[in-house]
């Protein structure tokens, strides 16, 4: 959807917008060694719109690298005003970071669901950087169970995530009804 910086200024206020860019070492067992990440947030004309620093931290709590170099930038840019819209946008480190994991899981013939149960977080996990000398931590996650519960009630044959003839078959008539109501839409 487009609409106008007046619209938009009107309606309410924009989503801080974030640049990213992201390198991760995995071991041979699907274990994230090494996490260097780069962010930009855009804030909009306001200070502090964008939570910046949560992006560092989230991407460290759910994924648990060994090792992890984080460093982010908040701009302040000629636009509307940015701000939350449902959380703060730690999470939008993930959108980073699992296209990357996807394809490493690939690479090293393991399961997507795998991949992930290795690097996730179990009871105390730590995260972030220390604080006052300590490392902060969860009280508690329960992530694999979460990923094991999802394995049991969308069962994917193999490592590949490979799907029946009719799953496909359902898959591509989605694919061609989606395309189309997109591509009718466009000419409106």
């Amino acid at each position: 959807m487009r609409i106008s910086r007046e619209e938009e200024t009107f309606i309410g206020r924009g989503r801080p917008s974030l640049l990213g860019r992201m390198k991760v070492g995995f071991s041979k067992e699907g274990r994230i060694t090494a996490l260097d990440m780069f962010v930009i947030s855009n804030n909009g004309s306001l200070r502090c719109a964008g939570r910046c620093s949560l992006i560092g931290r989230m991407v460290s709590l759910l994924y648990q690298p060994q090792a992890m170099r984080w460093r982010g930038v908040t701009v302040l840019t000629n636009t509307p005003p940015r701000s939350a819209q449902s959380a703060p946008g730690g999470l939008q480190g993930i959108v980073i970071i699992e296209p990357i994991i996807a394809k490493a899981a690939r690479q090293l013939g393991l399961d997507q669901v795998a991949i992930r149960r290795i690097n996730c977080p179990e009871g105390k996990a730590p995260f972030g950087p220390p604080l006052e000398g300590k490392l902060q931590h969860a009280t508690s996650a329960f992530l694999k169970e979460a990923l094991d519960r999802g394995a049991e009630q969308f069962p994917v044959e193999g490592k590949g995530g490979t799907h029946s003839e009719a799953e496909r078959l359902e898959g591509a008539r989605n694919w061609r009804l989606t395309e189309f109501l997109r591509r009718r839409h466009h000419r409106l």
